[in-house]
C-alpha cells in the first residue's frame, strides 16, 4: 500500500486557547512551546504512522495500487469521500474510472475501514502492468473530533508542558485504546 498526502489539515483539532484553559496558564509567553506541543500531539495520533491509524481532521490522500483487487480497503477512517479513481489502461492511458463502476461501503463509519467494491453487474478494468496503476483519491477525517481524543491530546500537551521529555501517561493510552484501528 503506497499513500500519499495531497490535502494536509486546513485545521487543528486542538486550539491554543483550549490548551491554555487546559494548562491554567493565562500569559502568552508559552504560546509558542503550547503550539509546538499542539502538532507534536496531533503528530502522535494522527495519519498513516500515527498511534490511531485515523484521520483526525479532514485531509485528501491518494492511495495507489498496483491493479484492482476484488475489494479496495481504504485506511484512515472515518471516510468522508472518494473523490476520484484513476488508472493505467491496458494500452498506457490514464482513465478515470466512472462512479458507477463502484460502490463504497462504510463511508462515514467511525469504527471500521471502508472500502470500495465492484457495483452490482459491474467489472474492474484490465490495467497495464506497471506500478501504482490504480489511484484512488479520498478524503477522511471527522468533522468534529471525538472529545475523548481531544482530551488525549490535552493531557499529551499539559504533560509534555511540565514535564519535558517525559513519556505521555498511560491516561492518554486509556482515552485513545477505544479509537485505535487495527491493521490485522
Amino acid at each position: 500500500m503506497n499513500l500519499k498526502l495531497i490535502t494536509p489539515p486546513a485545521t487543528v483539532p486542538l486550539s491554543l486557547r483550549e490548551v491554555k484553559e487546559h494548562c491554567r496558564v493565562d500569559a502568552d509567553d508559552s504560546d509558542q512551546l503550547l503550539v509546538a506541543l499542539i502538532a507534536a500531539a496531533v503528530q502522535h495520533i494522527d495519519g498513516p504512522t500515527g498511534t490511531l491509524g485515523r484521520a483526525i481532521t479532514p485531509q485528501t490522500w491518494d492511495l495507489r495500487l498496483g491493479w484492482f483487487p476484488a475489494e479496495i480497503t481504504l485506511p484512515l477512517p472515518p471516510l468522508r469521500s472518494v473523490d476520484q479513481i484513476t488508472y493505467v489502461d491496458s494500452d498506457g492511458a490514464t482513465q478515470t474510472l466512472s462512479s458507477s463502476v463502484y460502490k463504497v461501503v462504510g463511508l462515514g463509519d467511525e469504527g471500521r475501514r471502508a472500502a470500495i467494491v465492484e457495483a452490482h453487474d459491474q467489472t474492474w478494468p484490465t490495467t497495464r502492468a506497471v506500478p501504482e496503476a490504480v489511484t484512488v483519491r479520498f478524503t477522511a477525517g471527522y468533522t468534529t473530533v471525538p472529545e475523548p481524543i481531544k482530551q488525549a491530546m490535552k493531557l499529551m500537551v499539559g504533560h509534555w508542558f511540565d514535564n519535558p521529555g517525559a513519556p505521555a501517561p498511560e491516561a492518554v493510552a486509556a482515552l485513545l485504546a477505544p479509537w485505535r484501528v487495527s491493521w490485522v
